[in-house]
């Protein structure tokens, strides 16, 4: 089968020997994104490191280990090493297919708050990306998938017909924890607006699912209340769609 690389995404690859420096064995697996500025290598002279596609998994593999993260409970990782890409709003968790699979011993999967999911097969030396892993609107519930075709098809300008009294649709967001990017690539703020994906039930309070749009473009799906709440799917706090 023919490999598939990421758009979106490159791998730091050192040569790992006696030879190897701290520096570069520490960049060894680091992801970077592909518009994102970064040191490049060589570091030093006689530098070996090199900077490759990162590789991304079929859509039969993307599907088995999105069905694994919802199977499993989720579990913070700690990004210590600094391997995956950081963000001031960005939370990581793991789960494990050792959980559903007894075979598979080596195979993690990492997850964050904001959509992206990486899976390594070493033990966290080396990953690859499942692709666009939550953001296909149409993989998501037809509640989510018919609210969101009525407000693109509105321009997402308030309210679209048959929403009912009290249905939010375009309220100011804050992103107060900077749960979200703050800035877009070229340094401005971003600020955010909310919209109900279901009707509000007369006499009753508005439920968990919101979508969020940035001023730059970007759309994110809750069905947390931004992760205030358990997401009764197990899905992360965001999806982003767009």
């Amino acid at each position: 089968m023919k490999k598939v690389y990421s758009d979106y995404w490159e791998e730091w690859v050192a040569e790992k020997d006696f030879k190897t420096c701290v520096a570069c064995r520490t960049l060894d697996g680091k992801i970077i994104g592909i518009d994102m500025p970064f040191i490049k290598p060589p570091l030093h002279e006689n530098c070996r490191c090199r900077i490759e596609k990162m590789e991304v998994v079929s859509e039969k593999d993307a599907e088995d280990y999105i069905d694994t993260i919802l199977a499993t409970d989720r579990t913070v990782y700690n990004n210590f090493a600094g391997k995956l890409p950081d963000a001031p709003w960005r939370i990581w968790y793991e789960a494990d297919k050792t959980n559903l699979v007894e075979s598979d011993k080596t195979t993690k999967i990492l997850y964050s708050s904001d959509g992206l999911i990486f899976v390594t097969r070493d033990d966290y030396k080396s990953f690859v990306e499942v692709s666009g892993g939550w953001n296909h609107i149409d993989d998501l519930p037809a509640n989510v998938v018919n609210a969101y075709t009525a407000y693109e098809v509105h321009g997402w300008k308030g309210n679209f017909a048959g929403q009912t009294p009290g249905t939010n649709a375009g309220r100011s967001w804050g992103n107060t924890i900077n749960q979200l990017p703050t800035t877009d690539s070229s340094g401005n703020p971003i600020t955010y607006r909310e919209f109900d994906v279901n009707n509000r039930i007369p006499g009753a309070d508005r439920d968990a699912e919101r979508f969020v749009v940035g001023s730059d473009g970007s759309i994110y799906y809750t069905d947390s209340h931004y992760g205030q709440s358990s997401s009764p799917s197990g899905l992360p706090d965001f999806i982003k769609i767009k």
